[in-house]
């Protein structure tokens, strides 16, 4: 992983998120392999901080400032 944030949104802010994580891979080949090491752990501890379903989107950076 190359860099990660993890952005709090303000009670009933109008995209429905809570908290959103946001992570940068040296690839989405690393990102995979990565997940699938680790996907099962990560889910079992969901519960200790949100009743809520994770949402995963994969993108390609195109650009940053």
């Amino acid at each position: 992983m190359k860099s990660w944030q993890v952005i709090q949104f303000e009670e009933g802010d109008p995209s429905g998120l809570h908290v959103q994580a946001i992570m940068l891979w040296e690839s989405k080949e690393a990102f995979e392999k990565c997940y699938a090491l680790g996907i099962k752990e990560v889910h079992q501890d969901l519960p200790n901080y949100t009743n809520g379903l994770p949402v995963r989107y994969v993108g390609k950076v195109l650009k940053t400032g």
